[in-house]
């Protein structure tokens, strides 16, 4: 026997396995109502189609029920609230003269400015509920002074104050809060670029200034108004704000769920 005959007959039983599988299998898969991928993982049925109806139906019926719950909480706490707010007189009357207020719903901040001879004076202040919110039993130790504080002076706002000249000059941007009627100034920052700051020196440690420059400093932002009367309707603002940006955010997810 010549040696290409012998490897036609070693070949040819090769062949005639092989071919039922590329031939036969999918006839078979077909016959019996199966795809060739199932088929080829062992046999594995898929699920009835009633069967994924009904899963179907029930996630749906779930998703409605849950949806539903959450609307009448919305719903009832919305109202609630509705019923039970009224803004302050001071804060309906406006910010203190010739102070002029910026509050967009459903921004966090809020921005005051008025003009002091030839400069313009902008306080922004964040809503942040935590910096003047209410406080919680474990902030403080037993017996501390932090006890002794009333809710006005344990409260506190934050506020950055820009004074400019010009909007191609430099700027004048002082960081403080206020503790009750008190106004402390954190740090003193002269911009010459306004347009890049991240490699300009900001300015020293306020604290370690000499203590009669801390003080005229302070004397500085009270002579352009940042003082009392505006950190008193700061106060009552902000509180205002929480409670209107609540409702607001309540209002805008029913919505959103009811879709």
């Amino acid at each position: 026997m010549s040696v290409v005959r012998a490897l036609r007959r070693a070949v040819a039983p090769v062949r005639r396995c092989a071919a039922p599988l590329l031939v036969e299998q999918p006839t078979v898969a077909a016959a019996s109502g199966r795809t060739l991928s199932a088929a080829a993982v062992g046999g594995a049925r898929p699920a009835p189609l009633w069967t994924l109806s009904r899963l179907a139906s029930t996630a749906r019926e779930v998703s409605r029920e849950s949806d539903s719950g959450l609307l009448q909480v919305l719903k009832a706490e919305l109202e609630h609230e509705r019923k039970t707010y009224s803004q302050p007189k001071d804060v309906s009357r406006g910010p203190p003269k010739p102070w002029t207020l910026t509050d967009k719903p459903g921004h966090a901040d809020i921005i005051l400015r008025r003009s002091y001879g030839e400069e313009d004076i902008a306080v922004t202040c964040v809503y942040q509920p935590d910096a003047y919110g209410e406080r919680h039993e474990d902030d403080e130790p037993q017996g501390s002074d932090e006890d002794d504080r009333d809710e006005e002076s344990a409260a506190c706002v934050n506020m950055t104050i820009t004074v400019n000249k010009g909007a191609d000059n430099p700027t004048l941007e002082i960081s403080a809060a206020s503790y009750g009627n008190e106004i402390s100034i954190d740090h003193v920052y002269f911009w010459e670029d306004k347009n890049s700051r991240d490699a300009l020196y900001d300015g020293p440690n306020f604290l370690q200034l000499d203590e009669e420059l801390q003080a005229q400093f302070e004397r500085y932002i009270k002579a352009r108004g940042v003082n009392k009367d505006l950190v008193s309707y700061l106060f009552n603002l902000l509180e205002d704000k929480e409670q209107r940006e609540y409702m607001r955010w309540l209002q805008k997810v029913e919505q959103f769920v009811r879709q």
